[in-house]
């Protein structure tokens, strides 16, 4: 039984999350990263440049994945309860409406300092990863975004019921081991120096998991697919009140996003 407290740290009415902690490590642990490989690309930044683009980024996660989570998935749950919108410790961020939050904060930087976006964008997908892997794990501690019932073999042994006496994939977790994965291939791919890799490239194949086990040959289809089949649409929110038409809305979205290299980013 799913029985972790949110809650890490109450300091009188003040609550440390882990869910906060998880979105401040991200970005610390991003900040470093991004230093790094900035200086080994030689781009013309400073150190406080960074510091601005995590805020940027962070604006932007935050923005995007919240609008996007209460507009398509809970509308009428904060159309009646409009103040918990900000109530983001709680949990409650969209993955695609964060997605292209940090592609606007990201083009607005990149414009503002004179550089190219694929070359930044090309950086950041690296960090962008270990930041979803540990964010799945703070969707786990929440009790959101659970899998489909689980019946078959090891139910019993890895299946968690999240509240409802339901036995169900954990399929955060799996998810989470998927995005360390693919983080870490992007890490040693971005290493191996390529000048004829195109700017761009490792931004658009952090988009589109398939390719990268194509170019990699890392063997993840597999467990792409699976945590795919574990995942459940309409078992995936928390609160009452679910579009049961939300599930194409996300197809909508990832359409979109599937089109989306059409459009230059220049």
């Amino acid at each position: 039984i799913h029985n972790i407290d949110p809650v890490l740290l109450h300091i009188g009415s003040l609550e440390i999350r882990y869910y906060g902690l998880v979105y401040v490590l991200g970005l610390v642990l991003g900040y470093f990263i991004i230093k790094h490989l900035v200086k080994k690309a030689d781009l013309p930044l400073t150190e406080d440049d960074i510091l601005d683009f995590i805020m940027y980024t962070a604006a932007g996660i935050i923005l995007g994945g919240r609008l996007f989570y209460t507009i398509i998935y809970n509308l009428p749950y904060y159309a009646q309860h409009p103040l918990e919108i900000f109530a983001i410790w709680q949990g409650g961020m969209s993955f695609h409406g964060g997605l292209v939050g940090v592609i606007i904060a990201g083009y607005l930087f990149c414009r503002k300092k004179n550089i190219s976006f694929y070359q930044m964008a090309d950086i950041v997908v690296i960090p962008a990863a270990l930041a979803l892997c540990l964010g799945r794990i703070a969707n786990f501690i929440n009790g959101e975004l659970y899998g489909r019932p689980w019946n078959g073999p090891w139910a019993d042994q890895f299946g968690v019921d999240f509240g409802d006496k339901i036995i169900r994939y954990p399929s955060q977790l799996f998810e989470s081991a998927k995005n360390l994965i693919i983080f870490t291939v992007l890490w040693f791919w971005h290493k191996k120096d390529n000048p004829k890799r195109p700017d761009g490239v490792i931004f658009w194949e952090m988009k589109n998991e398939p390719a990268i086990d194509v170019k990699v040959g890392l063997g993840m289809e597999p467990l792409r697919k699976f945590t795919v089949c574990t995942q459940g649409i309409k078992d995936r929110r928390t609160h009452a009140g679910h579009d049961p038409h939300v599930k194409h809305d996300i197809s909508a979205v990832r359409q979109f996003n599937s089109n989306f290299p059409k459009w230059r980013i220049e």
